[in-house]
């Protein structure tokens, strides 16, 4: 986090309806985002949380089970 708005910061993520699970964390982050957003949606979304923090993008490549 770039800012101590963590509610503020929260409450921006849970707006969105492709946030499917969302997680405070141990480790070498602050939260967990499980999301599906189409290209478009993405990027409205990080602009709108790059005022409080700043995030790494993981992608699913495959399923394998």
């Amino acid at each position: 986090m770039d800012s101590n708005q963590f509610r503020a910061f929260e409450n921006r993520v849970k707006s969105f309806n492709e946030i499917i699970e969302f997680y405070k964390i141990t480790g070498d982050g602050c939260y967990m985002i499980k999301s599906c957003f189409i290209d478009e949606r993405l990027t409205l979304f990080l602009e709108e949380i790059e005022q409080y923090c700043r995030y790494k993008i993981n992608h699913q490549l495959q399923q394998i089970i």
